[in-house]
Parts: C-alpha cells; structure tokens; sequence
C-alpha cells in the first residue's frame, strides 16, 4: 500500500467525521469573527457608495440601505400581475362594496 493509500484508509470513519465537523464549525466561527470586526468598515464603504452613486444618478445603494434598515418598506411590484382597484368618486363596484 503506497503513502496515499495509507493515509487515504486513515482519514475515514466516525472519528474522522467528528474531527472535519468540530474543524468546519471553527473555521466557521472564525469566518463571523472576521466579519464581525469589519461590519463598521463596511457600513461606512456602503455610506460611501449612497454618496458616489448618488452623484451619478443612481439611487440603488442609497434604496438598498433604507430597505435593509427597515426605514422603508418595499413597495409592491405592479408588474407581477397584481390587480389595482382605483375608486374616483362614490362608484359602486359589483363585489367590491358589499353587494
């Protein structure tokens, strides 16, 4: 049996399983770590970018950043077939108005 073999035939089994689990589940905390301490960095890049787009007419960023802040809600996208009932006046609509 040649040296990849041998050490092909050791890295299997339940102890090996555990092993890579408890190895992936740090590198994963270390991954949230690193982004945990750059979270401040990236918010004043994204501030950044609502200022540089914003100058050149795109608003993206700056709607990006009030969605997921929740200052703002989305709204609905028309083009999905949504139907839209427009009342003017006192109109009875069959249905609508509890007839």
């Amino acid at each position: 049996m040649g040296a990849r073999e041998t050490i092909a035939a050791q890295l299997q089994g339940e102890d090996f399983d555990q092993l890579r689990a408890e190895i992936d589940r740090a590198e994963a905390e270390d991954a949230k770590a690193i982004l945990h301490r750059h979270r401040i960095a990236a918010a004043n890049s994204w501030a950044s970018a609502v200022a540089t787009a914003a100058g050149k007419g795109d608003h993206r960023p700056a709607k990006d950043l009030l969605l997921h802040t929740r200052t703002i809600e989305p709204v609905a996208d028309l083009s999905r077939g949504q139907n839209v009932v427009l009342v003017f006046g006192d109109v009875k609509v069959p249905g609508l108005n509890g007839d």
